[in-house]
């Protein structure tokens, strides 16, 4: 698995290409955050995740705000770290 114990943060990660993208690094052995500003879709993005048996979490967060970043990685970091 090219990437298994790694951690991915995908921002847009629940539909299209970010979606796609999401689902390649799990299949890939990756546990997944997804990150978008719409909450129905990131649930929808941490299900698919979870659905093929990594870990995922999902924050609803605009990424152009610095206090919304530092809050994505410090909910990835608390849920999916070491």
């Amino acid at each position: 698995m090219r990437h298994k114990d790694r951690i991915a943060v995908v921002t847009g990660g629940c539909r299209g290409i970010g979606l796609a993208t999401a689902l390649r690094l799990a299949q890939e052995g990756a546990d997944v955050a997804i990150v978008s500003i719409d909450p129905e879709c990131v649930a929808k993005g941490v299900d698919c995740i979870r659905n093929l048996g990594r870990r995922s979490v999902g924050a609803v967060a605009d990424v152009s705000q610095t206090g919304d970043v530092e809050r994505v990685f410090s909910l990835v970091t608390q849920e999916l770290g070491d």
